[in-house]
């Protein structure tokens, strides 16, 4: 886990990078202020749908005394929080749902292709890096079955097909994991979901 490093130019926003669990992941004020949204917005949206989101897959609720001062406003959180939720790409795209202006669906697309899914290039990889996506993969086709929203189902296919063709995997078939599939190995890939931070 890790604050933001740096930002990224979404539509007339700076939006800082920030990972959790190596996912970038969003907190709800700053889905409001990247959309123009009353403060507010994105934290109702979420209690309304909650019932829809799961923990750790759509969204992860972090507390204030497991992270260091500047991790914890790296996350986007007021110092004296004392907890917070960051939501995923699956999470973030249910939240926004009733945001359905030209100008949403413009940063929608922006924050699923620049930031959510950020550029990987071919040749570069280290070995780490490749455990790192082989992981990330791992990760992604596990939410799969649990998965509702048909939008996010695509936008998660299409990410898992980007990486595997960056590595050069084969695509997981997601049909042969069933509904109530919780192996934490799947085939072709050989490795846990967590496991790639914990090599070197």
């Amino acid at each position: 886990m890790s604050k933001s490093i740096n930002t990224l130019q979404i539509h007339s926003a700076e939006v800082p990078v920030i990972e959790f669990n190596s996912e970038r992941v969003l907190p709800f004020k700053l889905i409001d202020q990247i959309h123009g949204r009353p403060d507010g917005t994105a934290k109702r949206n979420f209690n309304t749908n909650e019932k829809y989101l799961i923990e750790n897959e759509d969204f992860f609720e972090v507390c204030r005394n497991e992270f260091r001062t500047d991790i914890w406003e790296g996350f986007g959180f007021h110092t004296k929080a004392s907890n917070g939720f960051l939501v995923t790409l699956s999470g973030y795209l249910m939240v926004v749902k009733s945001f359905t202006d030209d100008l949403s669906w413009e940063i929608q697309r922006e924050l699923v292709n620049h930031y959510f899914k950020p550029t990987t290039h071919p040749g570069k990889l280290s070995a780490k890096d490749t455990r790192i996506i082989r992981a990330r993969i791992s990760n992604l086709t596990l939410k799969l079955s649990s998965t509702i929203d048909a939008c996010a189902f695509e936008v998660i296919m299409t990410e898992i097909n980007e990486l595997c063709s960056v590595i050069k995997y084969p695509v997981p078939d997601y049909k042969k994991l069933g509904k109530d599939y919780r192996q934490t190995v799947l085939p072709n890939l050989d490795i846990l979901p967590n496991e790639a931070g914990a090599q070197s």
